[in-house]
C-alpha cells in the first residue's frame, strides 16, 4: 500500500493551483476591433442650437502600427449637409490610453455654414471610457467672427416721427457638456448604451442651461440607432433620431489580450478604445431680436414720418398727426413719408390737394406698405381698415416730383372744369405709383406724367363714371424731348374714359416699356383707344414695347395702335383678348418718316365681335415706311379679320401660322424668312 505524507499532499495541491492558473492566465481569446471605418448617419429633425435635420459622413482613423497596443492615437473627419442644403464639418485629432479604463483627450475644429455666416470653433474633450460606464466633458470656444450682420427686418411700431424695425441677429454660443453612460449586455451581437448629462451655453445674454439623454444601440457593429431627447430654457424640448450605417475602412483587426484582464473586460475596453467620440458636433447657433430706427438708404438718415388724420390735433406724430394735408405739405421735406390715415372717412382736411416734393412717398394707412432701409425692405402693416379719401376742389389732387410713390390712396375728382387725380409735368424722372382707386364723375384724367427714367405704375384702379370725354384719358405717359422712359403699367383696372392707356414719344423720345396684364372696358369715344403707342410731336426715337395680356371689351373705338415712325423700333403684341370693338381690334401704321424696318410681332391674340369695315387686326404702310411683320396663332370671330395693306412702302411678313380669320391684301406682300423680323434686325 502506497502512502502519502500530509507534506506530499500539500505539494500536490500547491502544484494543481499554479498550473491551474497558469491555464486562466492563457485561456484563448478572441478580440477583434474595427480601428478605421466610415460612417453614413442622418439624424432628424433639430437639435440644440440648429432647427433642421442633416446628413453625415464620418471618417475615423488611426496608425495600423499602433492596433493592439496601449495607445490609441486617432483622426476625425466628418462633413454634414443640413436638409437646406448648408454644410457643416468637424476635424479632430485624440489620444487614447488603456489601463484599467480608457482614458482620452481629444482636440477638433468645427466648422458651420448658414444664410447669414461661417462660424468656427475649437473645442477640447476629455474621456473615461470603462467595461460599463463611461464619463466625458467636452467645452466649445467659437472664434473668429461669432456673429451675423443684422437681417430679416420686420415693422415694430411708430415712434413720434420715425419708424422702429425688428432685427434679427445670429450668434455662436460658448458652451460644455458632460455625460455619465452605461453599456448594458444586451446579447452577442447587439450593443446597447444609455447615456445622460447637463449642458451649458451661452452668448448674447442667453442661457441655455439643460440636460440632454440619449438610447444607442448597434447591431452587428454596422448599424447603429440612436433617439435623444433634451430640454432646456432657450431651445426647449428638442426629440431626435439617427440612423448609421457603420462600413469597416481597412477590415476587422485581432488584438492579443493584455495581461492580467479578464477575455470579457479587455474585450470591452479595446472596443472603447476605437468608438466615436460622443460630441455636440454642430456649432450651437441661437438668435435674439433688436430694435432701431429705420433708415433710409438714399440719405443715411433715419426715414422721417409726417401722420395726418383729420379727426387729431397738429403736431404731426403718430400720436398727434396733423389734421390736414396742406399741414404734412408745408412741413415736410424731401425724402419725408406723409402717412395719411382716413379719419373720420371724409375729406374734411383733405380737399386742397397736395404738392409733394423731391423723393416723397404719400402712404395711405389700408393697406401694407413696404419700404427700402439699410437693413432691407421692410413690410409696413396696414394700420386702418379703409384707405384715407382726398380730393381738390380747384385743381390736380397729387401733384408729383422726381423719385416719388403714391400708394394706397382714394382719390376723387371732384373740380368740374377738369383736373388730373395724379400729376407729375416736364422733368419728372422715375416714378412709382400703385394700389390707388381713382376715380370721379366729372371729366378728369387718372394720371399724366411727363418725364423720364422709370416709371412703375401697377395694381390701381381708374374709374370714370361720367361720359367718355375727348381729350381725358386713364393713364397717360409722354417722354420728355429726346428722353427715354423704361419700366410698365400693369395689372391696372380702367373703365369709362375716352382713351384707356397711352405711351407717347415726343421729339425723339424713346422706350423700353411693357403694358401688361391690364382690364380696360366701358369707355371709348368713336376715336378713342384703349393702348395707345407711338409718338405725339416730331419723330419718336427706337423703342421696344410689349403690350401682352391686356383684356380690353366694350369699347366704343380702337383696341390697341402702335405707330412706328423711324428705325429700331420694334413692338411686341401677344396674348391680348379683345373684345366687342367698335373699331379695328389691333391697327398698325407705319409713318411716313420711317426710314427703317419697324418689326412687329402680332401672336396669341383673341378678338371677336368686330363690326365692319374695321378689322381684328388692321396692318397698314404709310407712305414709304417699312413694316417687317410677324402673324401667328392669332384669332377673329364674328367679324373681319387681317387687312395686310401696303400702298408705296414695304410690307415683309414671315411665315403666318395658326391664324383663325379671313385675310384681305393691298397692295404688294414680300414674303421674308422666319426670324427676319425680331427685335433688333
Amino acid at each position: 500500500m502506497l502512502v502519502v505524507s500530509h507534506k506530499q499532499m500539500h505539494k500536490k495541491i500547491f502544484c494543481s493551483l499554479v498550473a491551474l492558473s497558469g491555464l486562466v492566465a492563457d485561456e484563448p481569446c478572441d478580440i477583434t476591433v474595427l480601428p478605421e471605418r466610415l460612417t453614413a448617419r442622418h439624424i432628424e429633425a433639430k437639435g440644440i442650437g440648429y432647427d433642421q435635420g442633416y446628413s453625415t459622413i464620418e471618417g475615423f482613423f488611426t496608425h495600423p502600427d499602433w492596433v493592439g497596443g496601449n495607445f490609441v492615437p486617432f483622426l476625425d473627419l466628418r462633413g454634414h449637409i443640413f436638409n437646406n442644403g448648408k454644410p457643416a464639418a468637424n476635424a479632430g485629432v485624440g489620444l487614447r490610453y488603456l489601463d484599467s479604463m480608457v482614458w482620452g483627450l481629444s482636440a477638433y475644429y468645427d466648422y458651420r455654414k448658414t444664410e447669414h455666416q461661417n462660424y468656427n470653433q475649437v473645442s477640447l474633450g476629455f474621456e473615461a471610457l470603462g467595461e460599463v460606464w463611461d464619463f466625458r466633458l467636452n467645452g466649445y470656444f467659437p472664434v473668429g467672427r461669432t456673429k451675423s450682420h443684422f437681417y430679416h427686418p420686420k415693422f415694430h411700431k411708430f415712434k413720434q416721427h420715425h419708424m422702429i424695425i425688428s432685427l434679427k441677429k445670429e450668434f455662436a454660443m460658448i458652451g460644455t457638456n458632460a455625460e455619465a453612460g452605461y453599456h448594458f449586455n444586451a446579447g452577442r451581437h447587439v450593443d446597447l448604451y444609455a447615456a445622460a448629462g447637463p449642458y451649458y451655453f451661452a452668448g448674447e445674454s442667453k442661457y441655455a442651461i439643460g440636460g440632454q439623454g440619449r438610447l444607442y444601440g448597434t447591431i452587428w457593429d454596422y448599424v447603429g440607432l440612436e433617439v435623444k431627447g433634451s430640454y432646456d430654457s432657450v431651445f426647449k424640448g428638442i426629440i431626435q433620431g439617427e440612423i448609421s450605417i457603420i462600413i469597416p475602412f481597412s477590415g476587422k483587426k485581432q488584438v492579443k489580450k493584455r495581461e492580467g484582464r479578464s477575455c470579457a473586460r479587455d474585450t470591452a475596453l479595446r472596443k472603447r478604445a476605437y468608438q466615436r467620440v460622443d460630441r455636440e458636433e454642430i456649432i450651437v447657433l441661437d438668435h435674439k431680436r433688436e430694435h432701431k430706427t429705420a433708415i433710409n438708404p438714399a440719405t443715411g438718415q433715419p426715414w422721417f414720418f409726417w401722420f395726418v388724420d383729420n379727426t387729431s390735433h397738429s403736431l404731426g406724430t403718430i400720436k398727434s398727426p396733423f389734421p390736414t394735408l396742406v399741414q404734412a405739405q408745408n412741413a415736410s421735406a424731401p425724402n419725408d413719408v406723409i402717412y395719411v390715415f382716413p379719419g373720420d372717412g371724409t375729406t374734411t382736411g383733405m380737399s386742397t390737394g397736395i404738392t409733394l416734393q423731391y423723393a416723397q412717398k404719400l402712404f395711405g394707412s389700408g393697406i401694407n406698405q413696404k419700404l427700402k432701409t439699410t437693413y432691407g425692405k421692410v413690410k409696413i402693416p396696414a394700420q386702418s381698415n379703409t384707405s384715407p379719401l382726398i380730393t381738390n376742389t380747384t385743381g390736380n389732387v397729387v401733384t408729383i416730383a422726381s423719385a416719388c410713390e403714391v400708394s394706397g390712396l382714394q382719390i376723387e375728382a371732384t373740380l368740374a372744369a377738369g383736373s388730373t387725380l395724379i400729376f407729375g409735368s416736364g422733368g419728372i424722372c422715375n416714378t412709382y405709383i400703385h394700389n390707388n382707386l381713382l376715380f370721379g364723375a366729372v371729366k378728369h384724367t387718372g394720371i399724366d406724367i411727363t418725364g423720364s427714367g422709370k416709371f412703375i405704375i401697377v395694381e390701381n384702379q381708374v374709374i370714370s363714371t361720367g361720359p367718355p370725354t375727348a381729350s381725358f384719358e386713364g393713364i397717360r405717359m409722354t417722354t420728355d424731348n429726346g428722353a427715354m422712359i423704361i419700366g410698365k403699367v400693369s395689372k391696372n383696372f380702367l373703365s369709362g374714359y375716352f382713351d384707356g392707356i397711352g405711351m407717347n414719344m415726343n421729339n425723339g423720345g424713346r422706350s423700353d416699356f411693357e403694358i401688361s396684364n391690364n382690364i380696360i372696358t366701358n369707355g371709348q369715344g368713336s376715336t378713342g383707344f384703349c393702348i395707345f403707342w407711338g409718338q405725339i410731336a416730331g419723330v419718336a426715337g427706337p423703342y421696344h414695347g410689349r403690350i401682352v395680356g391686356n383684356q380690353i371689351d366694350n369699347i366704343q373705338g380702337l383696341g390697341i395702335t402702335a405707330l412706328g415712325s423711324s428705325p429700331n423700333q420694334c413692338v411686341e403684341i401677344n396674348n391680348n383678348t379683345i373684345l366687342n370693338a367698335g373699331l379695328d381690334g389691333i391697327i398698325i401704321t407705319g409713318q411716313s418718316s420711317n426710314t427703317g424696318s419697324y418689326n412687329v410681332h402680332i401672336n396669341n391674340n383673341k378678338i371677336g365681335n368686330i363690326i365692319s369695315p374695321s378689322h381684328g387686326v388692321d396692318v397698314t404702310t404709310s407712305g414709304a415706311s417699312i413694316i417687317c411683320l410677324e402673324l401667328k396663332n392669332n384669332s377673329v370671330q364674328s367679324g373681319p379679320g387681317f387687312l395686310l395693306s401696303n400702298n408705296v412702302g414695304t410690307l415683309n411678313l414671315e411665315p403666318t401660322k395658326n391664324n383663325v380669320g379671313s385675310f384681305t391684301t393691298q397692295g404688294m406682300i414680300t414674303p421674308v424668312k422666319s426670324g427676319s423680323c425680331d427685335c433688333g434686325n
